[in-house]
């Protein structure tokens, strides 16, 4: 059983995390060094790997790998779909710092 990450989905992440599953898409999010304010989060169709930790229940949770988990302990995923796009958001508690896009974010040290 893989642990489970410390990331709220909110309701709306979790629909549509479900929809795709139910399609046989498994959603992947990776926290990587880049961006304009240190880190930049991606969000991306994925297996799951034998060291994932997850938000959510299965089929639908979200996967993260242990790095990507621990830099956003408490963080939330939410699901936006509107005029300008649909998208999976991010929310940091913790970051000082992040950028217009709304991609990037830095921690404090």
């Amino acid at each position: 059983m893989p642990a489970v990450a410390d990331v709220l989905l909110t309701p709306a992440a979790l629909k549509r995390l479900t929809e795709l599953a139910e399609a046989g898409t498994r959603v992947r999010l990776s926290i990587e060094a880049g961006g304009c304010a240190g880190f930049q989060r991606k969000f991306f169709p994925s297996t799951p790997a034998p060291d994932d930790v997850v938000a959510g229940h299965a089929p639908s949770a979200l996967l993260l790998d242990p790095l990507s988990a621990d830099l956003i302990k408490g963080a939330t995923v939410d699901y936006k779909n509107d005029l300008s796009g649909a998208e999976f958001v991010l929310t940091i508690p913790q970051a000082s710092s992040g950028c217009g896009c709304g991609a990037s974010f830095n921690l404090p040290e």
